[in-house]
């Protein structure tokens, strides 16, 4: 899944031969849309997102159980997403690839 990294912005992956689970680590400066404040230790966790074979079935089963909606679901790219949130308030990313007659 592809996606425009905003000016600055760091990205780090990691993840072991023997597991289908990535790890993404993003920094952004402090000039970004993506900034909220100044980052310190142990609070900069921005969101956990989970790849899906389908965002939208997991987002209405999320919600269903009384995940709270952040953003239905809707198509960037190449991309089927969705974001609820936990009950401390963290972001939760849905994706999948979106179908193909999405993506044109």
């Amino acid at each position: 899944m592809g996606c425009a990294f905003p000016a600055g912005r760091r990205r780090t992956l990691y993840w072991s031969p023997d597991s289908p689970q990535v790890l993404e680590l993003n920094w952004y400066p402090e000039d970004s849309e993506h900034f909220r404040a100044p980052y310190r230790h142990g609070d900069a966790l921005e969101r956990l997102a989970f790849d899906c074979k389908d965002a939208d079935a997991a987002y209405r089963e999320l919600v269903a159980r009384d995940a709270k909606p952040a953003l239905p679901p809707f198509t960037e790219g190449g991309s089927r997403l969705a974001f609820v949130q936990d009950p401390d308030g963290l972001r939760i990313e849905l994706g999948s690839r979106a179908p193909a007659d999405a993506q044109r």
